[in-house]
């Protein structure tokens, strides 16, 4: 009995693991591609002025 509720609160701790990493990882990777882009970014916006 308590062995399931063990392996449950396992899996369930997994699963939140695995969507905050993925979350994590979603915002890095965004937040890398802005940093990347806005300096070619700034160059349109100044060549369109």
């Amino acid at each position: 009995m308590f062995e399931n509720v063990f392996k449950a609160a396992l899996v369930g701790l997994q699963t939140v693991v695995t969507a905050v990493a993925l979350v994590v990882g979603i915002v890095v990777l965004a937040g890398a591609s802005l940093v990347a882009l806005a300096p070619s970014v700034g160059e349109q916006v100044r060549s369109l002025r």
